[in-house]
């Protein structure tokens, strides 16, 4: 088996002949009204959960992480972020949520590797497990690439580099309960990338669609690579779909973000649903014994159990297998196997893992 934890090379060892994943499903979905009373459950099945959010100072982050203080029985929480000083009224709001809780920042610029080992450093010296982390930083750039001091752009980053980071020092203390890593993005979302240029360093490369499909394409096959290695952790990889929230954009463009605030999120919104039904969906990935760990014997320990009127998520041999779960904006199976099973073919999964080690490797100390 390969150590993902500490980062070893790939091997094919543990890999399958060919690569299967579960997809769009016609099955019966879970309502929202099911979810809630799924997460309302969560304060009765565990006590003293530990969890790390990241990029959850704002948005859908921000509002999973209060539906998790809302909900959970004497929860710790660290929330990694630039600003503490900005994050003050969430901290008082998160303790006035539940005053049995713990809730920590943890203040750094998570644009950059090192400073991403020191912030879970930190968190390392003062847990010995962790049950969630959950990953949903990010924006949309709409000028150049933003190369920083570790080579790689900066939105690519937030949304791909920056995760798995925390997905390999964090997972030596993920255990049960629920013992689950989810990543909010593009799961389902997945196409061509350029496998010649990862890090879209050659100018036309660089675009606003081409970003994108490489940050959602390459955290589903590092998310399958790392759940291959370790089935005692479950891996979500989620498109939330549109959600009325603050759209971060940068860019060198003004006019492009002049009309996204202006015009076309406005518009936008009349199609979205809310911050808050989107936390309480993400919580629901997050806690419930539907997206399990398959190596998890004992099923107390698999997440909240699974409510009877809520279906069955549809079977694979790829669930079997691994604790991978690419859900769409339902919280159900989806994605096009043939693109996936091409990418696997061709060892894209290999050369998107070696580049991500590569990246790890050549960060700025």
């Amino acid at each position: 088996m390969v150590d993902t934890k500490n980062g070893a090379p790939w091997t094919a060892s543990n890999t399958s002949e060919t690569f299967q994943i579960p997809w769009t499903s016609s099955s019966p979905v879970a309502s929202l009204k099911d979810i809630r009373e799924s997460n309302r459950k969560l304060n009765a099945s565990y006590s003293e959960l530990v969890a790390v959010f990241v990029g959850a100072t704002s948005g859908i982050g921000q509002s999973t992480l209060k539906k998790f203080a809302q909900y959970a029985n004497k929860p710790r929480a660290y929330i990694v972020g630039r600003s503490q000083k900005a994050a003050l009224p969430l901290l008082k709001e998160l303790r006035s949520l539940n005053s049995e809780g713990a809730f920590a920042f943890v203040e750094t610029d998570i644009t950059l590797l090192t400073n991403i080992d020191k912030a879970c450093g930190e968190i390392k010296s003062k847990e010995k497990k962790i049950n969630l982390l959950f990953m949903s930083p990010g924006y949309l750039n709409f000028g150049g690439i933003e190369t920083n001091a570790d080579g790689v752009d900066s939105s690519i980053a937030l949304r791909y580099y920056g995760r798995m980071r925390f997905v390999q020092n964090l997972l030596p203390l993920m255990n049960p309960p629920i013992s689950r890593v989810v990543s909010v993005l593009g799961g389902g979302k997945e196409a061509w990338i350029l496998e010649d240029d990862l890090y879209l360093r050659k100018v036309s490369n660089y675009t606003w669609s081409n970003a994108n499909n490489h940050s959602a394409t390459m955290n589903t096959l590092a998310l399958k690579k790392f759940a291959d290695d370790n089935p005692d952790v479950g891996f979500v990889h989620v498109f939330p779909g549109a959600v009325n929230t603050p759209l971060l954009t940068r860019g060198r463009w003004w006019f492009v973000r002049l009309l996204l605030l202006w015009i076309i999120l406005p518009i936008l919104s009349l199609f979205t649903r809310s911050v808050d039904e989107a936390g309480e969906r993400q919580l629901f990935y997050a806690t419930s014994a539907r997206y399990a760990a398959p190596a998890i014997k004992d099923s107390s320990d698999a997440g909240v159990p699974v409510l009877e009127k809520i279906p069955s998520l549809k079977e694979s041999e790829f669930r079997k297998k691994s604790g991978m779960y690419n859900l769409d904006e339902k919280g159900e199976s989806v994605g096009d196997e043939s693109l996936l099973r091409k990418f696997h073919e061709r060892g894209t999964d290999k050369k998107v893992w070696e580049h991500t080690m590569e990246v790890f490797e050549n960060r700025a100390r």
